[in-house]
């Protein structure tokens, strides 16, 4: 079974300085896991020690089926990307590479439910962080008014009338402002239904 997942963007870097010291900390940790025989999904750990071992970072990466790609003049590592359909158990890489991993650095993720989620590396830790749902305010953010294609005039009186000029810069409130009052601003018999309408900024069908 296992949770399908894809990475949709990437910006993840560490510097080719810092090889000896992350691999150095990844073979005690490594070690470590062997020792209280601590199993990871997918993962080989006495090869993926093994290869850290032979100082290649890179075959490393890919026994945690994951692939990084090489900055040719600087050798420093400058994008990843994975090279398997489903999660693992990469958290528990993502946190102990964190100290040397670029700060701001991160993988944005979709999972097979919609989920969309970051690995995110700042300041020397490792987070997990959810996406959010955000509706911007159509006002602030200055976004045209959809103005209804009938009964404009009545719709720009009703607006007028509960304290919105005509560019929808709220006014000073009148406190009383009742629904008669909307329905004599527009200058013809309507029923109750037709001013609620109003209200909403909405035409009548």
């Amino acid at each position: 079974m296992g949770y399908c997942f894809d990475i949709t963007d990437s910006s993840f870097f560490i510097e080719e300085r810092h090889y000896p010291d992350l691999m150095d900390h990844l073979i005690k940790f490594h070690k470590q896991l062997i020792a209280q025989k601590v199993e990871v999904k997918w993962v080989d750990l006495p090869a993926a020690l093994s290869l850290l071992e032979q100082g290649d970072l890179i075959g490393f990466f890919c026994a945690w089926n994951y692939e990084v790609k090489i900055d040719i003049t600087t050798g420093d590592i400058v994008d990843i990307t994975t090279m398997a359909e489903k999660i693992a158990d990469e958290e528990k890489l993502w946190e102990q590479i964190a100290p040397w991993v670029v700060d701001c650095s991160y993988i944005q993720c979709h999972g097979e439910d919609g989920a969309y989620w970051r690995w995110v590396w700042r300041e020397g830790g490792y987070y997990y962080i959810e996406a959010t749902l955000k509706f911007d305010d159509p006002i602030d953010c200055g976004y045209r008014n959809v103005g209804a294609s009938m009964m404009d005039d009545e719709l720009r009186a009703a607006r007028k009338a509960v304290g919105y000029d005509e560019d929808q810069v709220p006014l000073k409130p009148d406190p009383v402002t009742t629904l008669n009052e909307i329905i004599n601003s527009i200058h013809q018999p309507i029923d109750t239904q037709y001013a609620l309408n109003a209200l909403r900024t909405k035409g009548t069908t």
